[in-house]
């Protein structure tokens, strides 16, 4: 089981690589739609 400090830590860890994902996907979407726009 978790203490709730460790509890805590994990939710973070888990928050922050969750944003990390949506900018790296969304900075992908950006070079892309870039990419395209400028042949």
């Amino acid at each position: 089981t978790f203490s709730t400090g460790s509890r805590a830590g994990f939710d973070d860890l888990e928050d922050s690589l969750g944003r990390h994902c949506q900018y790296k996907t969304r900075r992908q979407e950006k070079i892309r739609f870039e990419t395209e726009s400028n042949p």
